[in-house]
Parts: C-alpha cells; structure tokens; sequence
C-alpha cells in the first residue's frame, strides 16, 4: 500500500488600495514537500475567492483556497490574507467671507467627489472641524479657516485650509460745523465720527 504524501497549497496574500482594481488571485505549492521530479504543475482545480469591488473594505479580508487535487498527494489548503488600504480623499474647507463687525459666517467644507469610489458619496466623511477667527478677532485682512479632523470609512483623509477674507467697514467722518465773527480768534475744529 503507497499512502498519499502530504502536500500543502497555500494561497497567497495580496494587497489593493480600495477602489482600486482587484488583484489577481494566486496559491503556492511548497516544492519542499515534492517527490522525485514532481512539480508544482501536479496540484490543479484550487479554487480561490476573496471580497471583490465595493465589498473589498478597507481592512484584511481571508483569501479562501478550497478544492485541489493531486495525483500522489494528499492536498492541504490554507487560506491567504487580502489587506486593502484605504483610499486617499481630500477634505478642503470652503473659503469665506465677511464685513468687519458683520455676522460671522457660516463655516463649511467640500470632499473631492472625484476622489470618491463606486457609488459613494461625500456623506461618507464625518466629524471635520472647521474653525476661524469670529468676532472682533475677524478683523479686516485674511485669516485661516482651519480644518482638522474627519473620518471617512475606506478613505484616508487629508485636510486643506480655507481663508475667510473680512471686508473693511464702512466708516463716515464728518466735520463739525463751526461759526465765528470776522476777526475774532478761530474756533476750534473738530469732527464726528458715525
């Protein structure tokens, strides 16, 4: 009686950036477990599946080897790991605008849509904080809108600062009337401010 040798199949891992293209999906026999002049080529029908497209979140998924079958060996699988990197996605804070001593304005972002994959949209991003000047602090010039923060499933995220420019106010200076009889000494001038 000839007993099947033993024989391990194993898959191999891979890695993709999520929405990017799957890869190609591949096992490795260990040649060290071959007799005589066996090659690897004597292991066929192994099977391999992993999480493809949208279901391909970030984070590690298992590579499942199954099947396989060889003339002579008694096959083992084992399964491999599929690590999917997040995707890069930016997060830019709106640039804004104001009068000096107006109503601070409403502060908001944008999310690169181009940057988002298959079908998600820029509601996947949460918790960015935006902040600026307000107040008397928002005086006339330019000033950051600081963002930071953000999560976004499947998505690394990068923050871009904004810039909210205050407006001068408007401002009236007026004169002050002033009267005098012809020859005596001039008043003193002043004037009003609005």
């Amino acid at each position: 009686t000839v007993d099947k040798a033993a024989l391990t199949v194993s898959a191999n891992d891979a890695r993709k950036v999520y929405g990017d293209a799957d890869p190609t999906l591949a096992y490795s026999v260990n040649a060290a477990q071959l007799k005589y002049t066996d090659a690897a080529s004597v292991v066929s029908g192994v099977n391999l599946s992993a999480p493809t497209g949208s279901a391909a979140t970030a984070g590690t998924h298992v590579v499942a080897a199954s099947g396989g079958t060889a003339t002579n060996y008694d096959v083992t699988l084992v399964n491999g790991v599929l690590t999917v990197e997040k995707a890069a996605l930016t997060v830019s804070a709106n640039d804004a605008r104001k009068v000096y001593g107006d109503a601070d304005p409403t502060l908001a972002y944008t999310v690169n849509t181009s940057q988002l994959k298959y079908t998600d949209a820029a509601s996947v991003v949460s918790g960015v904080n935006l902040s600026t000047a307000t107040g008397a602090a928002a005086t006339a010039g330019t000033h950051v809108v600081a963002a930071s923060g953000g999560v976004a499933a499947n998505y690394a995220i990068t923050t871009a600062n904004g810039t909210m420019t205050v407006d001068k106010a408007a401002l009236t200076v007026s004169a002050d009337n002033a009267r005098k009889v012809y020859g005596d000494a001039d008043p003193t001038l002043g004037y009003s401010v609005n």
